[in-house]
């Protein structure tokens, strides 16, 4: 049982470290679509939009934007008309964003500004405002059967990682109580700040921000809870395959990160499915079970409820709705669009 001092210790780091780890949980696999696709019916249309970049007036500060010219981003975005001529506009979210993606182009902005609710993954504003919740968290955070990190790691992962974190200088031997997601959320981090790349400013945190300031009704696709459960029960054998693919030299991980970026820049699907892969011949038979269950954990799977969540909407079909979920989730086979098209 952590103590008071312990847990709030443990709060203040993920404030820091996981909450953006949460909002990340599909990061590296994100991007979108600018190819056009269609499908109707007698109840709904689903096509893609291409954002243009345009002068806007809103950027991810506080800070005056009115001279300046909006960024040249074009993450694609998807319109589903439901029969009474509602929109929900289907957004492909980058968790991690630089300074330079801002100010947004119009055509984000104005959905948003057409939209009586927007729908994102989980409220994280709301679950930081939760002691409770934090304390809860905290508790489940750290082993409580008296075993370590390096107990559930393959032992020359362990080592490699635990010497990476040690050049860059954030590691600590409290870390080794932590279950490994933390340990991937606090690489990660570390990663994107030297690619300058901030959570802030994803795009999902600026509209949920947006809407909370404005009192806008925000809709959870799943919780904070959720995403915790899952990430923290992770099987060792993902933690291990996870953890091992940042065993690389910082600069080449630096570049990655900010080619993944420039992918969900342009809204490039083909990309976007080859970053997802994994060149299988480079696994062993365990590895490629633990990449198919990771895959079928952090998006397969998922994207079934996100999919889910579409149709009660469309079916509801009483609001104009923006809808904003980890890019990943909307192409390829198993993917939203796909689920969506499935069901006419």
């Amino acid at each position: 049982m952590l103590t008071i001092k312990e847990a709030m210790q443990m709060i203040k780091f993920l404030k820091r470290g996981l909450l953006p780890f949460i909002l990340a949980s599909t990061m590296l696999l994100v991007t979108a679509c600018t190819e056009d696709k269609a499908t109707e019916d007698s109840n709904s249309k689903v096509t893609t939009t291409e954002p243009n970049s345009s002068d806007s007036t809103t950027s991810g500060d506080s800070s005056d934007d009115t001279n300046k010219v909006s960024s040249d981003i074009t993450p694609a975005m998807w319109e589903v008309k439901t029969k009474s001529g509602k929109t929900i506009y289907l957004l492909g979210s980058m968790h991690v964003l630089p300074d330079s993606a801002y100010p947004l182009p119009d055509q984000l902005i104005n959905a948003y500004e057409k939209s009586d609710a927007i729908v994102v993954e989980c409220d994280i504003l709301a679950y930081q405002s939760d002691l409770a919740k934090q304390l809860k968290l905290a508790e489940d955070m750290v082993y409580k059967d008296g075993t370590k990190f390096k107990d559930h790691i393959d032992p020359e992962i362990y080592s490699e990682v635990v010497a990476l974190m040690k050049e860059w200088g954030i590691y600590s031997k409290a870390h080794e109580s932590f279950k490994p997601a933390m340990l991937t959320s606090l690489i990660e981090n570390y990663i994107y700040t030297k690619a300058n790349l901030k959570s802030e400013l994803g795009i999902d945190m600026f509209f949920l921000d947006k809407a909370t300031e404005e009192s806008k009704e925000i809709i959870e696709v799943e919780s904070a809870e959720f995403q915790m459960d899952m990430l923290m029960n992770f099987s060792d054998e993902i933690n291990s395959l996870m953890l091992s693919s940042y065993a690389y030299d910082i600069d080449e991980l630096v570049v990655q990160i900010n080619e993944l970026y420039e992918v969900w820049a342009s809204g490039d699907t083909e990309k976007l499915l080859e970053a997802n892969s994994a060149d299988e011949d480079q696994l062993t038979d365990a590895e490629k079970a633990a990449f198919k269950e990771y895959n079928d954990t952090m998006l397969t799977n998922r994207n079934k409820g996100m999919a889910d969540k579409v149709i009660e909407l469309i079916e509801n079909d009483d609001k104009d709705i923006f809808y904003i979920v980890g890019a990943a989730h909307y192409p390829g086979e198993g993917g939203i669009i796909e689920l969506l098209e499935a069901q006419g």
